[in-house]
């Protein structure tokens, strides 16, 4: 069947998949192929988590508080992704003749609240902060058929992705200025969101060492970025400032070949009689 799907939150249980097994011996549809590929065999270039929810140690904060830092964490209450896949009725033209071709929208919301905490040492008395805070990414993809529909896996490959950029609903904010990288074997590099090929990804040597350099348009905006950590997980970035206000983070990539994003989430953390105001990315990359 050629058309469009889609798959709401409820659904796509029934397309999920267990270990790297589909959920059908063999895979029945189209739809289900693209599914697996993309959240199976590519998980890891596919995800639109961006929200670190790791909490801080107030308990340790409340004990020895400091006039001169600020906590602030994300709480998520729910998510709503949205997956549509429509695949074009007609062949399109590929390097190894006609082949069908599905392109697939993929989002994801998340509601919650952002906290904060701070000790005014003038009234020594520690302040709580907390509003609301919805979120909203998505991504692009294009797959193509190239493989026998007849086979336990249908031959949908990846052609195109896109990177994501987040932001808060109905409240734009402004984005990271001078976003950029660099490494002992890439000259300075500037970050720019995109549609890719996966041969045309970001490319990493396994191991290399990467800084990644970037200016605040506000000095107290709250500002996370996850890096890659013993390959396959993710952590915050330490970022340094130096005399100028620009802040970098130097780590090490992944040492194996996979791929993997790049994310940052930049908010309007001091200003909490506003409402919540955040912009994010995410940048995909290969290593190898």
């Amino acid at each position: 069947m050629r058309g469009r799907f889609l798959v709401a939150p409820f659904l796509a249980v029934i397309f999920a998949c267990t270990g790297d097994k589909p959920l059908s011996p063999i895979e029945a549809t189209d739809e289900e192929a693209i599914y697996n590929l993309l959240f199976n065999d590519y998980w890891r270039l596919t995800t639109l988590d961006i929200i670190d929810q790791t909490v801080p140690d107030t308990a340790a904060f409340l004990v020895v508080p400091d006039s001169e830092t600020e906590l602030y964490w994300h709480v998520i209450d729910s998510t709503n992704e949205n997956l549509v896949i429509d695949i074009l009725p007609q062949p399109v033209p590929s390097p190894v003749g006609e082949v069908y071709q599905g392109n697939v929208f993929y989002e994801n919301t998340f509601f919650g609240s952002f906290r904060g905490m701070r000790y005014n040492a003038s009234a020594d008395s520690i302040e709580r902060s907390n509003k609301p805070f919805t979120i909203r990414g998505g991504r692009q993809v294009i797959c193509q058929q190239w493989g026998f529909p007849n086979r336990v896996r249908r031959g949908w490959l990846i052609t195109s992705i896109g990177d994501v950029r987040f932001l808060s609903l109905g409240q734009s904010y402004h984005f990271l200025d001078s976003l950029t990288y660099r490494t002992p074997l890439q000259a300075e590099t500037t970050f720019v969101i995109g549609n890719y090929s996966l041969d045309q990804l970001r490319r990493f040597a396994p191991g290399e060492q990467v800084t990644v350099s970037m200016v605040l348009a506000d000095s107290a905006d709250f500002m996370q970025f996850m890096i890659p950590s013993a390959d396959f997980s993710y952590r915050l970035a330490e970022l340094t400032a130096d005399s100028n206000g620009v802040l970098t983070a130097t780590f090490d990539m992944p040492s194996r070949a996979l791929h993997g994003q790049l994310r940052f989430l930049l908010i309007n953390a001091h200003d909490w009689t506003a409402p919540y105001k955040a912009v994010g990315y995410s940048f995909n990359y290969r290593i190898g």
